[in-house]
């Protein structure tokens, strides 16, 4: 027995050495260096030869490896554009959600406007969804492809091996019809109560793609997109009326809208009413999401690849809205409405407002401390802003830097001093069909 003991707190002992062993290692690592230590464990041994950007053999290194990065970007973006991938998302996502949105649908006899999300994939089209990524969650999701569907790729949805998945397809669209006739006939102006508003335009579409662009559809896919063209439907976007595509009975005359959604009630354009909900989501997102953001830079020195340090689109928000902010914002306006962020020529005075000026500040903490940990990087490593910012960052900021230099002249001067700062050094796109590149850092920035 005393012997078992004695062994177990010898193997303790041991475990207990090893541990701090790795700790002093670890630790001189991080204060000598890795070549010191080299030294330290194996003197024979020949150190490894640090990296030096300013050689040519490196620099040549270093321009090699960004090739590669380029093309492995223009890669991934040739892979979310491929109608093979984009049909194979389509698959999946009917495979995978239709028959929950089938039941959903059976149940409470209409689609819920903040609940219920699967239009995209009931009624495809030659078009990517906006939003469709919040709410998809299988692997292609995580690689940004979005789903649609084209006329060389089409026939692939009836294919025998896609049997189950659209039998479900078909199930669901033909009780959409159901549902729309039976209310169209107990109330003729209430569609809206089955498919909500946002969703016409692409039911549009669908009607158009399966009946004019692409001639070899079942005969139950005819028949469907027939019975919806019973109805007019409304584009959300352009404020303009859809074209009626058969002749129907006075009594739908007479509960057709005017839709002159172009110019609201109020006098205000439509571009502007979304303008205004893009700002307001930004100013929010800006409140809720950059405190920790500089907490987070403050504490680690870097952008890091997790979901709290995902706020690029709120620290250098630009004219353009991010392809995948809303799988990140948790506010209601992202969850509820899918409002994304962005700002423009008319909407950036509110960012410096006074209603905005304790978060306008720390937005300014944060975007001066990036440009410190870039300098400090680069001043060490020659080219490496990736070390502070992910690789995907960069066309925002690029973009960002544009904006607020270029086309809004009114920003204050700490942000002026910020995008000069950050012009210094290049930023390049990530969609390879722009492949813009700022100007290299400056000849008087010092390279140790």
């Amino acid at each position: 027995m005393m012997r078992g003991v004695q062994s177990a707190s010898s193997s303790a002992r041991i475990l207990g050495l090893s541990g701090a062993a790795i700790l002093v290692v670890g630790l001189g690592i991080k204060v000598l260096g890795t070549e010191r230590i080299w030294r330290f464990l194996s003197p024979s041994a020949p150190a490894p030869e640090p990296l030096n950007p300013s050689t040519p053999v490196d620099a040549e290194k270093r321009k090699l490896w960004e090739e590669e990065q380029k093309e492995k970007r223009r890669e991934r973006m040739r892979m979310r554009e491929s109608p093979e991938m984009m049909l194979k998302a389509l698959l999946t996502r009917q495979k995978e959600l239709l028959p929950e949105a089938l039941q959903l649908l059976k149940k409470h006899g209409k689609k819920r406007e903040s609940v219920d999300h699967w239009a995209w994939w009931v009624f495809p089209t030659s078009v990517c969804g906006k939003s469709e990524l919040s709410f998809a969650n299988d692997y292609l999701a995580l690689e940004e492809i979005k789903s649609c569907v084209t006329v060389g790729t089409a026939a692939r949805l009836f294919d025998p091996e896609n049997r189950e998945s659209t039998a479900v397809w078909r199930q669901l669209l033909e009780l959409v019809c159901d549902l729309i006739e039976a209310r169209f006939a107990e109330n003729a102006s209430r569609i809206t109560d089955i498919l909500p508003e946002h969703d016409h335009g692409r039911i549009y579409y669908f009607i158009e793609f399966w009946t004019v662009k692409y001639r070899d559809a079942p005969e139950w896919l005819v028949s469907v997109a027939n019975r919806l063209k019973e109805f007019q439907w409304g584009d959300e976007n352009w404020g303009a009326s859809w074209p009626v595509v058969k002749e129907v009975s006075q009594a739908v005359k007479a509960w057709i809208p005017p839709l002159n959604r172009g110019i609201s009630e109020e006098g205000e354009s439509v571009e502007q009413e979304a303008d205004e909900r893009s700002i307001k989501a930004l100013k929010q997102r800006q409140e809720q999401y950059l405190a920790k953001a500089l907490e987070n830079l403050n504490k680690y020195g870097v952008k890091r690849d997790v979901p709290e340090d995902h706020w690029s689109w709120w620290a250098f928000p630009t004219s353009a809205s991010g392809k995948s902010e809303l799988i990140y914002a948790g506010d209601r306006m992202a969850v509820v409405d899918e409002v994304k962020s962005k700002v423009t020529v008319n909407t950036a005075p509110k960012l410096f407002a006074e209603d905005h000026s304790a978060t306008a500040k720390i937005w300014q903490e944060l975007l001066e401390k990036i440009c410190d940990l870039v300098e400090k990087r680069y001043n060490q490593n020659g080219l490496r802003t990736t070390d502070v910012l992910p690789e995907i960052d960069h066309g925002r900021v690029h973009y960002f830097c544009e904006f607020w230099s270029d086309k809004y002249m009114a920003s204050p001067e700490w942000l002026i001093s910020v995008t000069k700062r950050l012009k210094k050094f290049s930023w390049v796109d990530e969609k390879p069909e722009w492949n813009t590149t700022w100007p290299g850092a400056p000849p008087d920035t010092n390279i140790v």
